[in-house]
């Protein structure tokens, strides 16, 4: 990761810019985590299960894969010059190499991508309720 200390030091280059960028997304990124904290706990009293949408009645058509379960981390890969997730680019390939694929195949294929070189598993939530055997069209 970048350090601040590191910014500062030598003067100015085109990378500096690039580093600083990432180190600003970052520091967004803590702190828009910390602002929504308190919004996420359930009150005192109430489990986690009460504040589950009741989803069948909004039909929200939600399909979102994750890059890992909620206690991994997901990891990050650099590709040229460029700093990219993990979990992107095996979704990215395992979409080139077969675009013909069902929501339950594209899931396999990413986690089997990443498996052996890392410990995060791909998820797959979805806001309807619908057979995930079928096609996943982009």
């Amino acid at each position: 990761m970048v350090s601040a200390n590191h910014l500062l030091q030598g003067g100015f280059s085109v990378t500096k810019v690039q580093d600083a960028k990432q180190l600003l997304a970052g520091a967004q990124t803590l702190f828009k985590s910390w602002q929504h904290m308190g919004q996420q706990a359930p009150p005192d009293g109430l489990a986690e299960d009460d504040f589950a949408e009741d989803w069948e009645k909004e039909h929200k058509a939600v399909f979102m894969f994750s890059g890992c379960k909620d206690d991994q981390t997901s990891a990050d890969v650099t590709i040229g010059n460029s700093h990219v997730g993990a979990m992107s680019t095996a979704f990215l390939n395992t979409m080139r190499r077969n675009p013909n694929q069902s929501f339950i195949q594209v899931l396999q294929n990413t986690r089997q991508y990443l498996a052996g070189t890392y410990e995060q598993i791909p998820q797959l939530s979805v806001g309807i309720k619908i057979d995930l055997n079928q096609p996943l069209y982009l």
